[in-house]
């Protein structure tokens, strides 16, 4: 059995086996054509270095390895940092189980759970160190024992962003909001020692991060561009923002329970009760306040201007993940257009994450402010039944996404052998688009016609150049998957048998397509012609060339004449071809690719062909390498002296 759904990949064991430190280029992401891979390093690292570590060094088996490190580790990480905030098992129910996590931990999107379970305990630990900031200027010191809140604090804060750098943000966001909150409404702070925190922890954290960012920085700086590829635009933004108001509000995903992207459910009244009951926690604002001693000065634990801070991080959360929604819908496209990085954000439902920790502090403490009496004890069991209950239409309709029983069609485990055992390097195209246990590597990337054209196949095939393209791109096999999953051929949400047939037939009248393979449903055509990895774009293509790592390649060529060297990766003007101390960079080729061109070459050493921002990842692991240990030394010393 294999655990598969939404962003959550399979990954066969011929591709685990080659899992190692990342580097700056992937061969196949993100669509199989190659490309700067920064965005994503973090979460590659952690994945890439799990499998290389329990996989394939201890032979633990992925299924066992992925329960424990992400399924597990999230379900572990939430509850416990959710009650370390809350001090409240209903608050770890609320923050561990709402509508949004559960759509989006059953939807495979393991890394956004995953910065979502740390959130709470960062902010408990941030939170308690503010409050206890309060110590007079005139007594400031900072003696070793005070490197460990900073050190700690940024190793977790650094965690968090090797999951996702966006949840990683509004956990910070609320932590700062917070300070200054505190500042000026409750007790006023040794801004001093707050700002020296603060700094080590933000220069902790980019040092651990120093691998993806001294890069990103480089080629930044040159002229080039390490974003993500996904569109960006307003219009995107617009169709991204699927919750309404009420949605938001009410801490209701708007894909639940059925969790189909972009199908929007209907306003369910019964989660209204669930704001009613967060914001009702208002009326004890003048309740007799807990205080304890904390280095001889009373400070006030969630004290009532607290919960109302909460309360407003409640509502920001709520307004903003409608996106542009009504009302005031152009606040988030201004906010969107004007504020930089602020695109990180064009799925708004991200913003969930500040309502749902807003209503985990707020509820818990409205029922604990109720009398202990009567009728009044048996309110926090109902509100127990009560969650269970509007949960219940996940469970009923069988929302169990990656836990839903699932097994390797045998048609893929055919085909995936059929493609192992070429060992030269070529691409796949998919028809409409890849399947989910379509095999990939490194020297078998796999392509989408969909994402990558996002046009008619049956009107491109029938143009000579587009053919001549495919080949160029080293595409040696057109795959029409098995839609097993129900996933690809879809007519209104619902797979249509019709859909796969034709696209068969229309294939099956293309004169350069040869049908070779038939795996069950799956049918492979192989294109008359394909060009290899590197090929020259006249002449002789009899040339050799190594793999030494993604992102360098030896190649073995002697010309006569100048000539231009074709290489079959996305176009990045950083791969560059190194021999005879000389330095050529690349130009694109029918705008997709790298080509280099070259004076006539008779030595016989290969020429090197690089991908040069590598260098300074290089330097950035070692860096990042050096503040883990110096980290973990700082702490272990604190502690001692403390």
């Amino acid at each position: 059995m294999i655990f598969l759904k939404g962003d959550w990949p399979f990954y066969w064991p011929e591709h685990l086996s080659s899992f190692a430190i990342p580097e700056i280029w992937s061969s196949v992401w993100p669509t199989g054509l190659g490309g700067n891979q920064a965005i994503i390093l973090p979460l590659k690292l952690y994945l890439q270095g799990v499998v290389w570590l329990f996989v394939n060094t201890l032979g633990i088996p992925w299924e066992i390895t992925q329960i424990i490190f992400f399924f597990g580790l999230f379900a572990v990480l939430s509850i416990y940092s959710s009650y370390k905030l809350t001090k409240s098992w209903i608050g770890a129910l609320i923050y561990s189980t709402n509508t949004w996590i559960l759509l989006v931990f059953f939807g495979g999107q393991m890394g956004i759970a995953l910065a979502y379970s740390i959130a709470p305990f960062l902010l408990k630990m941030i939170i308690a160190f503010i409050e206890s900031s309060t110590l007079s200027p005139k007594n400031f010191q900072f003696p070793i024992s005070n490197f460990q809140f900073p050190m700690l604090a940024g190793l977790i804060f650094a965690i968090q962003v090797m999951f996702d750098i966006r949840v990683a943000f509004l956990t910070m966001l609320v932590a700062i909001s917070y300070s200054v909150f505190y500042h000026f409404f409750v007790r006023r702070l040794n801004i001093k020692l707050l700002t020296i925190n603060y700094s080590l922890l933000t220069i902790v954290t980019l040092l651990l991060h120093a691998f993806w960012i001294l890069p990103s920085v480089f080629i930044t700086l040159r002229g080039g561009n390490v974003t993500s590829v996904v569109d960006t635009t307003s219009a995107s933004l617009e169709f991204l923002s699927f919750a309404k108001f009420e949605n938001s509000l009410s801490l209701l995903h708007p894909n639940w329970p059925e969790n189909i992207f972009g199908k929007v459910a209907f306003m369910r009244p019964e989660f209204l009760i669930i704001p009613i009951i967060s914001f009702a926690s208002l009326v004890f604002l003048n309740s007799k306040l807990k205080t304890q001693k904390l280095n001889n000065i009373a400070i006030e634990q969630y004290n009532n201007r607290t919960f109302l801070f909460f309360a407003l991080v409640g509502l920001i959360g709520a307004f903003l993940a409608k996106g542009t929604q009504e009302p005031f819908g152009i606040v988030f496209n201004f906010l969107y257009s004007n504020i930089p990085g602020f695109n990180l954000f064009r799925d708004p439902v991200k913003f969930y994450i500040l309502t749902a920790i807003s209503y985990s502090v707020l509820i818990p403490n409205f029922l604990s402010l109720l009398p202990k009496k009567n009728l009044f004890k048996l309110i926090p069991i109902t509100f127990i039944i009560y969650w269970f209950v509007i949960s219940l239409p996940f469970v009923t309709n069988s929302q169990v996404g990656i836990f839903k029983a699932r097994f390797v069609p045998s048609e893929y485990a055919k085909l995936k052998e059929f493609l192992v055992s070429k060992p030269e390097f070529f691409r796949t195209l998919w028809i409409p688009s890849v399947q989910r246990f379509a095999f990939m590597s490194d020297s078998h990337p796999t392509l989408s016609f969909q994402d990558l054209f996002k046009s008619n196949f049956a009107s491109e095939f029938k143009k000579s150049e587009f053919q001549s393209l495919l080949s160029d791109l080293s595409i040696k096999y057109v795959i029409v998957p098995y839609d097993s999953e129900g996933e690809i051929f879809l007519d209104d949400r619902k797979y249509d048998e019709r859909l796969y047939r034709k696209t068969i037939a229309e294939l099956n009248k293309i004169p350069r397509l040869k049908r070779v393979e038939r795996f069950g449903k799956i049918v492979v055509f192989e294109l008359a012609t394909t060009k290899p990895h590197f090929f020259l774009e006249k002449g002789s293509n009899h040339i050799s060339f190594k793999r030494k790592s993604p992102t360098e390649y030896a190649v073995n060529i002697q010309t006569q004449n100048p000539t231009r060297l074709i290489f079959s990766e996305q176009f990045d003007s950083e791969w560059k071809v190194f021999f005879d101390n000389k330095k050529i960079q690349s130009i694109p080729y029918k705008e997709r690719i790298n080509s280099f061109l070259l004076p006539a070459i008779k030595s016989k050493s290969p020429i090197i062909v690089r991908y040069t921002p590598q260098k300074i990842a290089n330097i950035g692991y070692v860096v990042s390498g050096l503040t883990m240990l110096s980290v973990v030394a700082l702490i272990g010393i604190s502690s001692r002296k403390k």
